[in-house]
């Protein structure tokens, strides 16, 4: 079981399967892709906006020693090629985050970060299939257009709720 860094663990390792996967093609930098609001996605072309965090009873152990959690995350392409070409380029870039997602259901071993890594610890990701008035009610940042955007499900992040951590120690970037 994870510490309390499993949530941030959890959201780094996402962002590490698809800077992995999704570069140099669709999108040519890993730094282009990142854990984000798509309003204020600066330069990426590929934000993950971790937007609801849930327990999980399905995942929580007999004895009640961790906390279970579902992270729900939202990607979202950015592109910045002529207006004529943008969707097609967003559309691009979602299908291969789709297709890598689909690919690595599990995320495991060397996209492990953190607590995660350490415990070597799998987690699910789960494809979110919300109507379109869903998404609008997620999407809800003012003076930002609504883009198509995919939805899905990382679980189960445990968090260990008797481990005795220091809050000072945890300062890092990915």
């Amino acid at each position: 079981m994870g510490s309390f860094t499993s949530i941030s663990d959890a959201g780094y390792s996402f962002v590490k399967l698809l800077r992995d996967k999704l570069t140099p093609n669709p999108i040519l930098k890993p730094e282009l892709i990142g854990l984000c609001s798509p309003a204020e996605k600066g330069d990426l072309r590929l934000t993950i906006y971790p937007y609801s965090i849930k327990e999980n009873g399905a995942w929580r152990s007999p004895n009640g020693q961790n906390l279970s959690l579902s992270i729900y995350f939202l990607l979202t392409a950015h592109s910045t090629v002529e207006i004529s070409s943008r969707a097609y380029d967003e559309l691009c870039i979602l299908g291969a985050a789709m297709k890598v997602i689909a690919m690595n259901q599990v995320l495991k071993g060397s996209y492990l970060c953190g607590t995660l890594a350490e415990r070597n610890e799998e987690l699910k990701i789960i494809l979110n299939n919300m109507t379109l008035e869903e998404q609008s009610k997620i999407w809800n940042f003012p003076n930002v257009a609504f883009k198509t955007s995919l939805c899905y499900i990382v679980e189960p992040v445990l968090i260990d709720i008797n481990e005795i951590s220091d809050f000072a120690e945890v300062n890092r970037v990915i």
